[in-house]
């Protein structure tokens, strides 16, 4: 064997860790970012979520990865309180001041995320009644008869929300119902959170409810004081704030 030829395997070996090491680096798994958010915000979140594992391959083979955690913001605020490491944190405004206060989430990191509105849903394919003013909405309830809606007992915001408004006289011979599927036919109309609504199957968004109820929440966004990741939590945060992102926030029910 020449030296030549020796030079050459030698420097062939080199070359395969050389790429071995950089495919290695290359597959590196992302981190994992623990989401906790109310569920109006989940399917926002989620397409965000693609949006920002797709753009920040960087170093990754598939970008970051995650996990995610919803229900009301009862059950979210009291998850935090018993240690919950979460790295991003969604929830009202009102509940996210309590968070901050009582040390839960990161300093500087509390952010104005958007405001969810109320919609009102029927069965696909089902006519769809006038809702455009306040009194046309309540001829439209009065005249199905009866409403679903979240069970505001389960600690639902948006199903609170709704009954303040259904609390109205009336509304006094309106029949309310919970955990009722109006897609199914079992009930005539649905209002739910716009982002929960438009991710239903079998349901037809009629509309937000009439501007003069004033029928919204607002929400924020923070990154968790237990966060694993905060570093990786907070350039998702600035991310998914970005301008340009604000249509698909609203499209999915978190109007910014």
């Amino acid at each position: 064997m020449t030296k030549a030829y020796q030079w050459m395997v030698g420097l062939g070996a080199s070359a395969s860790v050389a790429l071995a090491l950089s495919s290695a680096a290359l597959a590196e798994t992302g981190p994992v970012l623990n989401v906790y958010a109310t569920g109006v915000a989940q399917n926002a979140l989620r397409v965000m979520q693609l949006n920002y594992a797709e753009a920040a391959r960087s170093g990754w083979e598939y970008g970051p990865n995650f996990t995610q955690t919803g229900g009301t913001d009862a059950r979210v605020v009291g998850l935090l309180k018993d240690g919950a490491a979460a790295d991003i944190v969604v929830v009202q405004t009102s509940e996210m001041a309590g968070l901050e206060k009582a040390g839960l989430v990161r300093p500087g990191t509390v952010k104005p995320l958007g405001r969810v509105d109320i919609a009102v849903g029927v069965k696909a394919g089902a006519p769809r009644p006038d809702i455009s003013t306040y009194a046309k909405f309540r001829d439209a309830l009065l005249a199905a008869g009866t409403v679903a809606y979240t069970d505001p007992k389960s600690g639902s915001a948006g199903g609170k929300l709704i009954d303040s408004v259904l609390d109205k006289p009336e509304f006094a011979n309106l029949k309310r119902v919970h955990n009722a599927r109006v897609a199914t036919g079992e009930v005539p109309i649905w209002l739910e959170a716009a982002g929960q609504l438009r991710g239903s199957y079998g349901v037809d968004e009629v509309g937000l409810l009439p501007q003069s109820l004033n029928a919204n929440l607002q929400f924020s966004i923070a990154v968790g004081a237990n966060a694993k990741n905060p570093e990786a939590a907070i350039a998702f945060e600035n991310y998914v704030l970005q301008r340009q992102f604000a249509p698909v926030w609203t499209k999915w029910g978190v109007a910014r």
